[in-house]
């Protein structure tokens, strides 16, 4: 388990999201990498796009720091509209902060079930 991530909640993630920004999920996913892979990883990811303007995947990773620990990998499928675009529907609700902030949390549940695979 990444270090870092344990006791991690939305209510403490959403102290690092801000009302008035507009967030991709390159950024949603980078924000999740700032928070818990800082010590161990580069945290501006390299993205990879296999899709089109209708809907893909969007996969970004992470290049560890460290000798003997594995870099990360993340992925988020998107859509052309918000009933297939989770993201777009985030957008169309009231509690946006907080639907962020779950965004983010399922990331770094993904990274930190990537490195507790590779232990």
């Amino acid at each position: 388990m990444i270090k870092n991530a344990k006791g991690i909640t939305t209510k403490y993630i959403e102290q690092f999201i801000d009302d008035s920004e507009y967030y991709g999920y390159e950024d949603l996913h980078e924000l999740a990498a700032q928070l818990v892979l800082k010590d161990t990883h580069k945290t501006t990811p390299t993205v990879e796009i296999d899709g089109d303007s209708w809907g893909g995947q969007i996969f970004c990773k992470f290049t560890s720091k460290v000798d003997g620990i594995p870099n990360v990998e993340t992925t988020d499928f998107y859509g052309s509209c918000s009933v297939c675009d989770t993201l777009e529907a985030v957008y169309e609700h009231d509690n946006i902060k907080n639907d962020l902030a779950t965004m983010v949390l399922h990331i770094i549940q993904s990274m930190s079930e990537q490195l507790e695979s590779e232990e």
